[in-house]
């Protein structure tokens, strides 16, 4: 039998867990003000689901890109990791989504 400690019912509901992830992110050193904003205020946002989890994952740097994969070692850290849409730079979120030539022509 499986228990979720972390609310008192120990039932696991998204609302408890949630405040794990919020509570565990906020207490992070280094977080300012206008970042626990963003964090607090996502959820509550009218947009579709999967458009806040890319969000939250592009926040939290975990969006699978080739350099990301070679830091947690699924790819070999001497892998190629230039962007596979435009060959130039590092495949990063930011240059995805931000300063791939290829993505902005989209």
């Amino acid at each position: 039998m499986w228990w979720w400690r972390v609310a008192d019912s120990e039932v696991f509901t998204v609302k408890s867990n949630y405040g794990l992830i919020e509570n565990q992110w906020v207490s992070v050193d280094g977080v300012n003000e206008s970042e626990e904003r963003v964090f607090t205020n996502m959820w509550r946002s009218p947009t579709p689901s999967k458009a806040i989890a890319l969000s939250w994952a592009s926040l939290m740097d975990h969006i699978p890109t080739k350099t990301n994969l070679a830091i947690r070692q699924v790819l070999d850290s001497l892998a190629d990791k230039n962007c596979v849409l435009c060959g130039s730079g590092d495949e990063t979120f930011t240059h995805l989504f931000l300063h791939c030539k290829v993505v902005s022509l989209v």
